[in-house]
């Protein structure tokens, strides 16, 4: 069994992971916590706090209400729901609320159904709604989702190497200005995926000009390859 499987010591701090079936799925880290891996980042902190240290969506109140969580959702593109059941074409999360309805975690959905969460400063987990219940992160209080519409990213940029070693591309595409670089076989990003991809390449390329991404669906990236 892989080492990383289970954690004793978190079953500690939530023991209704010791009755579900979860899994840790990353190594410690304090560069991101569960509201923005919520939200699909993982280089800065979410929370409605005033200060450079915390990124909050610009003209939400900031405040530590559900209200306040679920419109910073909101921006999105995510909307109230009231099943967390899996369902095809929707990404879902799910925020947790202590007995005041006061915010205290969020995770996010996964394609087989679980869910994934940060748990603070510590590892992420894979787990199930349960498992995260408790006098920690009390009840789950809204579940919001969004339709999200996958296809094959096709990544435009001037040097491919850097593209490459970045998201493990292979295919070069195309004669125009510039590289066509298609991710690797099998490989498939939301729109949202792929410009996080490119928006944290361009800050870390030296010459980023003309970076741009792009989602086609699979037929027209065969005609393409």
């Amino acid at each position: 069994m892989n080492r990383m499987y289970r954690r004793p010591e978190l079953e500690i701090k939530w023991p209704n992971l010791s009755r579900t079936d979860y899994r840790v799925t990353s190594q410690k880290s304090q560069e991101y916590n569960c509201f923005a891996w919520a939200a699909g980042e993982e280089d800065r902190w979410w929370q409605p706090i005033p200060g450079e240290q915390f990124y909050w969506p610009e003209g939400v109140p900031q405040e530590e209400t559900l209200d306040a969580y679920i419109q910073a959702y909101q921006t999105l593109r995510y909307e109230i729901c009231n099943v967390d059941i899996l369902e095809t074409g929707y990404q879902k999360i799910a925020i947790y609320v202590d007995s005041s309805s006061i915010p205290t975690h969020a995770a996010r959905q996964v394609p087989n159904g679980k869910w994934t969460s940060k748990l603070g400063w510590l590892e992420d987990v894979e787990h199930e709604l349960d498992g995260l219940t408790g006098d920690r992160y009390g009840v789950v209080g809204q579940i919001l989702k969004r339709a999200i519409n996958y296809g094959r990213a096709i990544i435009v940029a001037q040097k491919p190497g850097f593209f490459t070693k970045l998201l493990g591309c292979t295919n070069r595409l195309g004669k125009k200005p510039g590289f066509f670089v298609g991710v690797r076989p099998g490989l498939y990003l939301s729109v949202a995926k792929a410009r996080q991809a490119l928006m944290s390449a361009e800050v870390s390329s030296e010459k980023s000009s003309r970076i741009s991404a792009s989602v086609m669906p699979p037929a027209r990236y065969s005609k393409m390859s």
